[in-house]
């Protein structure tokens, strides 16, 4: 009996080394191409999440300068402040937003990622939504932003 089982997983064949390195060769291949895509695509989605939020704040400060005949305080400086004065509920996703409002015609509010190599500051006023970073958006082409699906 025992015999019987030795020569069924005698006839058994294994991967040889050479086969395992040519494996682990092709995974790390494709492992290269896959990690700067991925961080490529990480960045556009907080660019494009820091568009859609700084939208949302410029339509909202339109719509305050409509009613108050200035736009939202100065006090309002961080993202919290500015939900509760525009009646917002924009979520900071790891980015960090300012607000200035040197007068009451005019304000500037701002979008930043930091996130080593990878970081991008987006400004927008009361005329133009533009970058600021030495590392520009990739959403934005000669200071302007586009707000399109391929940007």
């Amino acid at each position: 009996m025992i015999n019987v089982i030795i020569k069924q997983y005698s006839n058994k064949k294994a991967f040889t080394i050479m086969e395992l390195i040519i494996v682990v060769i092709i995974l790390g291949v494709v492992t290269a191409f896959a990690i700067p895509n991925y961080s490529k695509s990480i960045r556009k989605a907080h660019a494009r999440d820091a568009l859609i939020q700084l939208s949302t704040i410029h339509a909202a400060n339109i719509l305050y300068f409509s009613q108050t005949n200035q736009y939202a305080p100065q006090t309002s400086q961080d993202l919290v402040n500015l939900n509760t004065e525009l009646d917002l509920n924009i979520i900071a996703n790891n980015m960090l937003y300012t607000y200035s409002r040197p007068t009451v015609s005019t304000y500037t509010v701002t979008s930043q990622w930091i996130d080593g190599s990878n970081n991008f500051t987006i400004t927008l006023n009361q005329n133009i939504l533009k970058t600021t970073a030495p590392n520009p958006n990739p959403c934005c082409s000669a200071g302007t932003c586009f707000v399109v699906p391929d940007c």
